[in-house]
């Protein structure tokens, strides 16, 4: 089985890291069940939520990692 590794970085997006990783691990279970898949998060630092659901979502979700940098790399 071949493996997808979606690699989605994000900054202060805890409005959006529930929905998005719903919606992506609906599509692999529905549409795209010929494949394995990962989801890999990579926080840059944020200062909201984001972190908190994605130690939530990863914990929920063997598919789903997070990457936590120490500093926002933008700045």
């Amino acid at each position: 089985m071949k493996k997808v590794s979606i690699l989605i970085p994000c900054y202060n997006e805890q409005e959006n890291v529930r929905p998005m990783s719903e919606a992506i691990v609906d599509l692999f279970e529905k549409q795209l069940t010929q494949y394995d898949y990962e989801l890999l998060f990579i926080d840059n630092c944020s200062t909201d939520k984001t972190r908190e659901y994605l130690r939530m979502i990863c914990g929920k979700n063997k598919h789903i990692k997070a990457i936590f940098n120490a500093r926002n790399l933008q700045k």
